[in-house]
Protein backbone atom coordinates (compact mmCIF):
# COMPACT_ATOMS: atom_id res chain seq x y z
CA UNK A 1 0.00 0.00 0.00
CA UNK A 2 1.81 2.31 -1.05
CA UNK A 3 1.24 6.65 -0.85
CA UNK A 4 -1.74 8.31 1.14
CA UNK A 5 -2.83 5.55 3.66
CA UNK A 6 -5.75 7.40 4.49
CA UNK A 7 -9.37 6.00 3.90
CA UNK A 8 -11.00 7.67 0.93
CA UNK A 9 -14.15 7.35 2.37
CA UNK A 10 -13.45 8.41 6.14
CA UNK A 11 -10.21 9.64 5.61
CA UNK A 12 -8.77 7.80 8.64
CA UNK A 13 -5.70 5.69 8.31
CA UNK A 14 -5.93 2.17 6.44
CA UNK A 15 -3.56 0.62 8.17
CA UNK A 16 -1.38 -2.94 7.20
CA UNK A 17 -3.93 -4.97 9.19
CA UNK A 18 -7.42 -5.30 8.44
CA UNK A 19 -10.15 -5.41 5.54
CA UNK A 20 -9.71 -3.05 2.79
CA UNK A 21 -10.29 -2.56 -0.17
CA UNK A 22 -8.91 -0.82 -3.47
CA UNK A 23 -10.88 1.46 -6.24
CA UNK A 24 -10.21 -0.22 -8.98
CA UNK A 25 -9.86 3.17 -11.17
CA UNK A 26 -7.91 5.64 -8.82
CA UNK A 27 -5.89 3.27 -6.60
CA UNK A 28 -6.77 4.66 -3.68
CA UNK A 29 -7.78 2.81 -0.44
CA UNK A 30 -11.25 1.72 2.01
CA UNK A 31 -11.64 0.13 5.15
CA UNK A 32 -14.19 -2.24 3.93
CA UNK A 33 -16.61 -0.97 6.86
CA UNK A 34 -16.64 1.79 5.13
CA UNK A 35 -18.20 0.54 1.78
CA UNK A 36 -21.51 -0.84 1.65
CA UNK A 37 -19.31 -4.47 0.77
CA UNK A 38 -19.75 -7.25 2.42
CA UNK A 39 -16.35 -9.28 3.19
CA UNK A 40 -17.77 -12.45 1.67
CA UNK A 41 -18.39 -10.54 -1.20
CA UNK A 42 -15.37 -9.59 -1.80
CA UNK A 43 -13.08 -12.57 -1.15
CA UNK A 44 -15.59 -14.90 -3.05
CA UNK A 45 -14.31 -13.49 -6.37
CA UNK A 46 -10.75 -12.91 -7.42
CA UNK A 47 -12.53 -10.40 -10.10
CA UNK A 48 -14.41 -8.14 -7.83
CA UNK A 49 -14.46 -4.81 -8.90
CA UNK A 50 -15.06 -1.70 -6.75
CA UNK A 51 -14.99 1.78 -7.66
CA UNK A 52 -14.71 4.46 -4.82
CA UNK A 53 -18.05 6.83 -5.19
CA UNK A 54 -15.91 9.57 -6.95
CA UNK A 55 -15.01 7.79 -9.47
CA UNK A 56 -18.10 5.76 -9.54
CA UNK A 57 -19.87 8.90 -10.37
CA UNK A 58 -17.15 9.65 -13.72
CA UNK A 59 -16.55 6.12 -14.76
CA UNK A 60 -18.37 6.61 -18.49
CA UNK A 61 -17.17 3.20 -19.73
CA UNK A 62 -19.51 1.00 -17.27
CA UNK A 63 -22.64 -0.07 -19.03
CA UNK A 64 -25.96 1.20 -17.81
CA UNK A 65 -26.68 -2.99 -16.07
CA UNK A 66 -23.13 -2.51 -14.09
CA UNK A 67 -23.95 0.59 -12.78
CA UNK A 68 -27.73 -0.43 -11.67
CA UNK A 69 -26.75 -3.98 -10.67
CA UNK A 70 -23.25 -4.08 -9.63
CA UNK A 71 -20.45 -6.61 -11.43
CA UNK A 72 -21.01 -9.00 -9.16
CA UNK A 73 -25.00 -9.05 -9.43
CA UNK A 74 -24.55 -8.80 -12.90
CA UNK A 75 -22.59 -11.95 -13.03
CA UNK A 76 -25.12 -13.96 -11.26
CA UNK A 77 -27.75 -12.54 -13.00
CA UNK A 78 -25.89 -13.67 -16.35
CA UNK A 79 -25.20 -17.58 -14.82
CA UNK A 80 -28.96 -18.03 -13.94
CA UNK A 81 -29.67 -17.02 -17.22
CA UNK A 82 -27.37 -19.11 -19.06
CA UNK A 83 -28.45 -21.80 -16.80
CA UNK A 84 -32.54 -21.78 -17.47
CA UNK A 85 -31.89 -21.22 -20.83
CA UNK A 86 -29.88 -25.18 -20.55
CA UNK A 87 -33.22 -26.32 -18.80
CA UNK A 88 -35.55 -24.84 -21.16
CA UNK A 89 -33.44 -26.22 -24.05
CA UNK A 90 -33.40 -29.58 -22.18
CA UNK A 91 -37.23 -29.44 -21.51
CA UNK A 92 -38.09 -28.74 -25.18
CA UNK A 93 -35.66 -31.17 -26.19
CA UNK A 94 -37.85 -34.20 -24.00
CA UNK A 95 -41.07 -32.52 -24.96
CA UNK A 96 -40.37 -32.60 -28.32
CA UNK A 97 -38.90 -36.37 -28.10
CA UNK A 98 -42.03 -37.38 -25.86
CA UNK A 99 -44.37 -36.10 -28.09
CA UNK A 100 -42.75 -38.15 -31.06
CA UNK A 101 -43.06 -41.14 -29.25
CA UNK A 102 -46.74 -40.52 -28.35
CA UNK A 103 -47.58 -39.76 -32.02
CA UNK A 104 -45.56 -43.19 -32.99
CA UNK A 105 -47.39 -45.21 -30.46
CA UNK A 106 -50.21 -43.71 -31.57
CA UNK A 107 -49.49 -44.78 -35.22
CA UNK A 108 -48.87 -48.43 -33.83
CA UNK A 109 -51.98 -48.84 -32.26
CA UNK A 110 -54.12 -47.27 -35.09
CA UNK A 111 -51.76 -50.06 -37.30
CA UNK A 112 -52.53 -52.50 -34.96
CA UNK A 113 -56.22 -52.10 -35.10
CA UNK A 114 -56.44 -52.30 -38.31
CA UNK A 115 -54.29 -55.15 -39.05
CA UNK A 116 -55.50 -57.26 -36.06
CA UNK A 117 -59.01 -57.83 -34.77
CA UNK A 118 -58.81 -56.86 -30.93
CA UNK A 119 -61.34 -57.90 -28.47
CA UNK A 120 -62.94 -54.31 -27.65
CA UNK A 121 -62.11 -54.51 -24.22
CA UNK A 122 -58.21 -54.75 -24.81
CA UNK A 123 -58.05 -52.24 -26.91
CA UNK A 124 -59.98 -49.79 -23.95
CA UNK A 125 -57.71 -51.11 -21.86
CA UNK A 126 -54.17 -50.31 -23.86
CA UNK A 127 -55.85 -46.88 -24.43
CA UNK A 128 -56.17 -46.21 -20.62
CA UNK A 129 -52.91 -47.52 -20.11
CA UNK A 130 -50.93 -45.27 -22.93
CA UNK A 131 -53.39 -42.02 -21.23
CA UNK A 132 -51.69 -42.80 -17.85
CA UNK A 133 -48.41 -43.28 -19.53
CA UNK A 134 -48.76 -39.97 -21.11
CA UNK A 135 -50.02 -38.12 -17.75
CA UNK A 136 -47.00 -39.54 -16.06
CA UNK A 137 -44.96 -38.43 -18.76
CA UNK A 138 -46.68 -34.85 -18.70
CA UNK A 139 -45.90 -34.74 -14.87
CA UNK A 140 -42.32 -35.69 -14.82
CA UNK A 141 -42.17 -33.01 -17.28
CA UNK A 142 -43.62 -30.53 -15.55
CA UNK A 143 -41.12 -31.48 -12.60
CA UNK A 144 -37.92 -30.85 -14.62
CA UNK A 145 -39.36 -27.63 -15.78
CA UNK A 146 -39.44 -26.23 -12.15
Amino acid sequence: MGGNNNCIVCEKIVGKSGYKIKCRKCGGWAHLGCTNIKKEDAIQSKDFKWFCSKCEETDSERSSDEEILGDEALKTLHKRMSKNRKKSKAFNEVAMSTEEMFKKIINKITDLEQAISFNGDTLDELKKILKISERRINASGKKMKS
